[in-house]
């Protein structure tokens, strides 16, 4: 009698386990709220393993030239370069004989000097094993290179990146297919890793495990650290060993954060160009991360999820938890495990089910606040310094801004500030000086904004407002007021025995206005309010200035 009741009780336990599972699986899990967390345990996975590895002897075939923040100050040449600088770059690192050269820059268009678009498409056909990005545009357009030099390059991909819903990098695009399905284009890392192989991209593609939207993991080799870096001026100056590329993948990008080509990664922000080198060593390898389908993720839950239940139902209250709280510690370290077998699992779905159970079935009222406490919290949009919004955020108004603005034919205006000879006040003063004056700077220009202006901490010493329905006059009208409060702000050293009371600090400012420029994008706006405030630093600094188009 009691073996008939067991046996029933038994049955009723598995199909709750089997309901809880599947309501998790099908529609709990991919909801944001849900997903997140488990893609921050899988960082946590990279993050610990590329701790624990040595370095895989692959990376010693990548060699990164980097065009980093001492490369522009050694060659002294206003970015962008020629072309004709590219070709003399390539020339000397194809003397070096290496495996393959990427170069992950986009070359549009022709240059003023048509001689240096001959240069650098000679260049680059002498090589013959050069490959060069290009990425594809919001209408799902691969933007298309300037004639020549793509004609002589061995092959071009895209470069675009794949975020996660967190914005988090984890996977690489590996192609992008038109609406009726045909393959329009090859990723940079699928066209190398392929070309190294002697196959097709095509066959290279079907040798990796593709997820949704063609894309499949990243199998991260390591950052900054764990390759071979080449500052892109002792190249040009020949101050390179030859040997130091011979046979080698040699990756050529920016690394300089004034690019703006620094991505979140599970092991850090990394370049593109070091993004691009660990996609390639993934393919080029074959040490891909495979994940687990629903049928496994299923499997592995209902397995724990059961566990929990019975143990509740069968055992002691204190023995219960500690059952279940040994349940919510092994789900993740067998995710880990796993992990490191090249199999990526959901490892906080069991946890999190365990967790939940634990809480209804022991009788507590805090499974509501469990839950609010999953839910995502919205990524903060300010500067933690300044209280301004941060260049994310930026972003986002700017390109919304530009567009409201041409559809309603209104004014616009950006202004970009860079606090003068801000490196010198930080090595005389010291970086908490350097933080109390972008403190009291940013508080100036906030003052001097309206309630639906955006003003930005854009980066280091500079900041940006974006003013809408303001024309250039008015716009200088402020900012002048910001730069004269500037100067008649005083601060004091709080540097011990050397302070120093009555520290003054200049600021220099460039305008940009709609009706001074016609940007096709947010980028040229910017550009336009950089070149500017560059005006203005020429001019003596302290100063403001308005582009005006050519």
């Amino acid at each position: 009698m009691e073996m008939g009741i067991s046996g029933k009780r038994f049955y009723k336990t598995f199909f709750a386990a089997v309901m809880i599972c599947a309501v998790y699986v099908l529609w709990v899990y991919p909801l944001k709220p849900f997903k997140i967390p488990a893609l921050k345990i899988i960082d946590s996975f990279y993050s610990i393993s590329d701790k624990m590895r040595h370095l895989d002897p692959t990376a010693k075939e990548v060699v990164i030239v980097s065009i980093d923040d001492e490369s522009f100050k050694k060659i002294n040449i206003r970015w962008p370069w020629s072309r004709s600088t590219f070709a003399d770059m390539i020339e000397k690192i194809h003397s070096g004989k290496p495996s393959v050269i990427c170069l992950d820059f986009v070359f549009i268009g022709e240059s003023i000097s048509k001689s240096d678009d001959l240069r650098l498409a000679e260049a680059i056909k002498n090589s013959g094993n050069i490959i060069i990005g290009t990425y594809f545009g919001d209408e799902g357009r691969r933007v298309p290179l300037q004639d020549m030099i793509a004609q002589n390059a061995k092959e071009i991909g895209f470069s675009d990146k794949s975020e996660d819903v967190d914005g988090m990098i984890r996977r690489m695009r590996l192609l992008f297919t038109s609406t009726s399905g045909n393959v329009i284009g090859y990723s940079v890392a699928i066209d190398i890793a392929a070309y190294l192989k002697g196959i097709s991209a095509k066959e290279m593609v079907s040798r990796a495990p593709l997820l949704e939207y063609n894309t499949t993991y990243i199998n991260y080799f390591g950052n900054a650290d764990n390759f071979t870096i080449i500052p892109v001026w002792k190249i040009l100056n020949g101050e390179t060993d030859p040997h130091a590329l011979r046979g080698k993948m040699v990756f050529v990008g920016t690394t300089s954060s004034l690019m703006h080509d620094i991505h979140p990664t599970p092991i850090g922000m990394m370049p593109g160009v070091i993004l691009t080198a660990n996609e390639t060593l993934t393919l080029s390898t074959g040490k891909f991360l495979h994940c687990a389908g629903r049928l496994l993720n299923f499997a592995i839950i209902l397995i724990f999820v059961f566990v929990s239940i019975v143990s509740w139902a069968s055992l002691p209250v204190m023995r219960g938890i500690v059952v279940n709280l040994i349940g919510i510690v092994i789900f993740p370290t067998l995710g880990f495990l796993l992990f490191l077998r090249g199999i990526i699992i959901d490892p906080f779905g069991g946890a999190f089910l365990i967790a939940s159970i634990s809480i209804i079935l022991y009788g507590k009222k805090y499974i509501i606040l469990a839950l609010e406490n999953i839910e995502m919290r919205r990524q903060s949009v300010t500067d933690g310094l300044t209280g301004m919004y941060n260049y994310r955020y930026f972003e986002l108004q700017i390109k919304r801004e530009l567009e409201t603005a041409a559809a309603e034919k209104k004014p616009l205006s950006l202004v970009i500030y860079d606090i003068d000879h801000f490196k010198k006040l930080n090595d005389t003063y010291g970086h908490e000086f350097g933080n109390a004056v972008l403190i009291a700077t940013a508080k100036i220009i906030k003052n001097n904004t309206r309630k639906h202006d955006t003003a930005t901490r854009y980066g280091g010493d500079e900041f940006c407002v974006l003013m809408p329905e303001v024309d250039s006059k008015s716009a200088k009208k402020c900012v002048e007021r910001v730069l004269g409060s500037i100067k008649l702000m005083a601060l004091n050293s709080t540097d011990g025995k050397n302070a120093i009371a009555g520290i003054t600090i200049t600021m220099s400012a460039g305008i940009a206005s709609l009706e001074n420029c016609s940007p096709e994008k947010p980028a040229d706006f910017i550009m336009a309010a950089d070149s500017a405030l560059y005006m203005s630093k020429e001019a003596g600094r302290g100063k403001v200035s308005v582009f005006i188009e050519k």
